[in-house]
């Protein structure tokens, strides 16, 4: 199981909670990220709902100002697009 818990807002804390081996599952697929620039991996938090967790490595050059900040308090920022645009092969899902 694992539980990722992202930013709400700036100088804010991220979490990530998992078990032994979802956090072997994640230490892997960052591996293939870093190896092919792309990795798809799907994990379960503890209510057993699956979701994707898609890994990009881009370039030094890549432009992370294309990319809607990472925060998700909807109260101060604007609900983030996913950061399509760091992907090559899941860029059109």
């Amino acid at each position: 199981m694992l539980h990722i818990y992202g930013q709400r807002s700036w100088h804010q804390e991220a979490f990530i909670v998992g078990n032994r081996a979802a956090l072997k599952q994640l230490q892997l697929a960052i591996g293939e990220a870093l190896e092919n620039g792309e990795m798809r991996e799907t994990f379960f938090p503890s209510d057993e709902e699956g979701y994707d967790v898609y890994i990009a490595c881009v370039d030094d050059a890549f432009d992370f100002e294309t990319l809607d900040l990472p925060y998700h308090d909807e109260e101060l920022f604007n609900k983030p697009k996913p950061p399509l645009k760091a992907f090559t092969l899941y860029g059109s899902k």
